[in-house]
């Protein structure tokens, strides 16, 4: 087989020290007159677009329908393109211009000219996002999706014709009458770039070099700076097209012939049986379509260049020739490898296979790159470099069977993703996730499934939400398990198209609960998404939801749901524990009459009027008086009614108001106006025990400096709270020097703890006695050190126990 394969380098042109070559894409052999090019049409990278008598119409370069537009969409039709860099279809009316966003249900994008444009202009002409006026020659950008006056002609310029300005990404060139005009689209500069000069036709490559012809002397010129020329030819007839191959070759067309331009009036010729309809330039090369097919010319690449060129000794043609000889001459076959650079030779066998497109050749290659890995030595070559060849070439193989005909850097260019995107407008879903298993990349699943689904469910008018619903769960079995189904996303997709039940159904399917309960909450299912809030266990996310219910129903709506839903969770109640008037109607409804009461005095305190409330609240208690907690509530009720009555007497008596204190606070308030008898009758009437008295008592004593009652209290009889708690209210207070001699009345206390607290209160006269009690020298002497030096008495004092001692 490999002895019936024909060079290719039989086939290539040579242009200076350069090799191209035109290889087949495919015919355009399509049925019912398609590919008659005498209309308007288009091309992209894999489509080509036509105009009928009242529909534009797409097809892959194989013939296959992708969509079509009606004549709704064509009024005005001024020229139709695809974007490069996305391949929507973009169609350009008079007043506006449209974007085919999707084919199936058709989904049309339409930016139409501003009304202070339209009212007195309209466009004129369109390529890759700018816009130029009929009448003004004003300029505009719509790459922003919005009209942006780039310039303003203002009469600096005439077009003459539609050839006369191109753009790319960077620039704008037109050409005026007898001028030149460079526009730098990042610094919106307009410059005058070739003055006093002559041209009727341009183009510009993507890496911004610029073509010119002049139609008069047939003259091409090229250059990238205008103050120097990188090319000059004088054509001897004149092109019917002028196109860029890749980024740095001019291609000339003629009615069968395809001349590619060199230095020093050389070019290369390439001749085709049928007329040329169309040039399109590509990132490496130029695509030429005739009225029979598709043909695309490229540089030849070094690899191939490398190993096909007659004659040649590079190591990926040796290596080649090694191979074939290894079935008949083994032994000098792997002599061979030893003369030359194998690993070079490996690297160039796989890269011309993935630029090649027969497949008897690509098998060779790979065969050939695969005997020589054999050969090299252990990890001096990376192996994986063979198998992502090996996969690339497989890819592009599978891809031009779907009728993509792309090379290895269109692909890169173009992106799995950017593929993907095309496949998915075009409704191949099976074809992606074919190129997905195919690149081992699943990131792209959910995206491919996410729009089958909803194009199905937006096309299937005729089927019941029952039928969708099976169709979709069978689809979900065949994908990989780790694979997250956007059913949520689904789901609100059935809600706009009305089918409630298919929505419901969908998000109830939705394995984050986050995400179902959002798309239940979306589809106006309330109770069933405040169910799957509390299945999940989530407070965060019950909270969350509710309060997204507060905001969409009234009051009572709201309540009912919590009735029906949450009868027995006080999650949502807690959170609105200081919305009065939601909870008095929430309790109230659900017979909750003890929350309701202690509601009711909680907004009592807080407005500071619980006197007012109190008779309510007894009501209310009476009717559920069998609760424990109940009658202990209503005791503190009758108790706190006695003392508001016990205040008013008191208030009268003496002239100044009580019924603002608490129980604390009036007996408190009686002691400091030594009003014995009446503090005797608050013990007794409201059974303050003795502990309580006691605390209060001295509190209110050493807040009023009453240091000698404090004393005659403490000693009227022994204290029940001992003496450490008027210590340590003096102490806190900073009256050290009393704190001091409450120490001696700790009997209990050790000899330890009363020296600790005699020191920190500075007692140390106190402390002198005590250490001499205790006949303590050691303690003496380290006190000694401690008394300040203008403290001699007690330093003396110190001296003469110790002596003593």
């Amino acid at each position: 087989m490999q002895d019936k394969l024909k060079n290719p380098s039989l086939n290539w042109e040579r242009l200076s020290n350069i090799f191209y070559r035109s290889r087949k894409l495919c015919e355009l052999d399509w049925t019912g007159g398609k590919n008659d090019f005498s209309t308007k049409f288009a091309t992209s990278t894999t489509l080509i677009a036509i105009m009928g008598e009242d529909t534009l119409s797409v097809y892959s370069y194989l013939g296959a329908l992708i969509g079509q537009v009606g004549s709704e969409n064509l009024e005005n039709v001024i020229k139709f393109e695809f974007d490069n860099e996305t391949e929507k279809l973009v169609i350009v009316c008079q007043d506006a211009i449209k974007v085919i966003e999707n084919w199936l249900p058709l989904e049309v994008k339409s930016l139409p000219v501003p009304e202070e444009i339209r009212d007195r202009d309209i466009i004129w002409d369109y390529k890759q996002g700018i816009v130029i006026l009929k009448d003004s020659k004003d300029i505009y950008s719509v790459r922003s999706g919005n009209f942006e006056k780039i310039i303003s002609n203002n009469g600096q310029f005439r077009l003459l014709t539609k050839d006369s300005w191109d753009c790319n990404e960077k620039m704008v060139v037109l050409l005026d009458m007898d001028n030149v005009y460079h526009f730098d689209l990042l610094t919106n500069d307009l410059e005058n770039a070739i003055p006093n000069s002559q041209w009727h036709r341009i183009t510009i490559s993507s890496k911004s070099f610029v073509c010119l012809y002049n139609l008069k002397d047939e003259k091409i010129q090229v250059y990238k700076d205008p103050q120097r020329t990188l090319l000059e030819h004088t054509m001897d007839k004149s092109p019917i097209d002028i196109k860029w191959c890749g980024n740095d070759t001019i291609v000339t067309s003629f009615e069968d012939e395809i001349r590619l331009l060199g230095p020093d009036g050389s070019y290369a010729t390439f001749w085709y049986p049928f007329e040329i309809v169309d040039l399109r330039t590509e990132v490496d090369g130029v695509k030429v379509i005739t009225t029979n097919g598709i043909f695309f010319i490229s540089r030849v690449e070094s690899s191939t260049e490398n190993i096909f060129r007659i004659g040649s000794t590079e190591p990926g043609a040796i290596l080649l020739d090694s191979w074939k000889l290894l079935k008949e001459h083994a032994p000098r076959a792997l002599e061979n490898l030893k003369s030359f650079d194998l690993k070079k030779g490996v690297l160039d066998c796989i890269h011309a296979s993935i630029n090649e497109w027969d497949i008897r050749l690509q098998k060779i290659l790979l065969n050939a790159a695969s005997f020589g890995k054999s050969s090299l030595a252990y990890k001096s070559f990376d192996a994986n470099e063979l198998v992502k060849g090996c996969e690339l070439v497989k890819l592009l193989n599978s891809l031009r069977k779907m009728g993509i005909f792309i090379t290895r850097k269109q692909y890169e260019i173009i992106t799995l993703r950017g593929l993907i995107q095309r496949l998915i407008r075009a409704h191949k879903y099976y074809e992606c996730f074919q190129i997905c298993r195919l690149e081992n990349s699943f990131e792209f699943f959910q995206e491919i499934f996410l729009n089958w689904a909803i194009t199905k469910i937006k096309l299937s008018s005729n089927f019941e939400d029952s039928e969708l619903l099976t169709t979709i769960e069978r689809q979900i079995i065949e994908l990989p398990e780790k694979f997250h189904v956007p059913l949520a996303k689904i789901a609100h997709a059935s809600f706009l198209e009305g089918r409630f039940q298919l929505a419901r159904n969908l998000a109830l399917l939705e394995k984050e609960p986050e995400l179902k309960i959002l798309e239940l909450y979306k589809v106006d299912d309330n109770n069933l998404a405040l169910t799957e809030c509390l299945k999940a266990e989530s407070p965060e996310l019950t909270i969350s939801l509710l309060f997204k219910l507060q905001e969409k129903l009234t009051p009572v709506q709201l309540i009912k749901l919590l009735i029906l839903d949450m009868i027995d969770y006080s999650l949502y109640p807690y959170v609105q524990r200081n919305n009065y008037g939601f909870l008095f109607d929430f309790y109230r409804q659900i017979d909750k009459l003890i929350d309701l009461g202690q509601l009711m005095i909680k907004q009592a305190q807080q407005q500071d009027s619980i006197k007012t409330f109190v008779s309510p609240v007894e009501e209310l208690y009476k009717k559920v008086s069998t609760d424990a907690l109940i009658k202990q509530d209503t005791e503190l009720l009758k108790r706190q009614d006695k003392l508001w009555n016990y205040q008013e007497s008191l208030t009268n008596t003496f002239g100044i108001s009580f019924t603002e204190y608490t129980l604390d606070e009036t007996l408190s308030k009686l002691i400091e106006m030594q009003q014995e008898r009446q503090v005797k009758d608050v013990v007794k009437n409201f059974k303050i025990g003795e502990f309580k008295f006691y605390h209060i008592k001295c509190r209110t004593l050493v807040a009023q400096r009453r240091f000698d009652d404090l004393m005659k209290f403490a000693m009227d009889k022994k204290s029940p709270i001992g003496y450490l708690p008027f210590y340590k209210r003096l102490r806190r207070e900073g009256f050290i020097r009393e704190a001091a001699s409450y120490v001696s009345l700790m009997t209990g206390a050790s000899y330890e703890k009363k020296k600790e607290l005699l020191i920190d209160c500075k007692g140390y006269k106190e402390l002198i006695q005590l250490a001499g009690k205790h006949k303590d020298i050691v303690g003496l002497k380290e006190l000694y050190k401690m008394v300040p030096p203008n403290e001699p008495e007690l330093k003396v004092m110190i001296t003469d126990t110790i002596n003593t001692l």
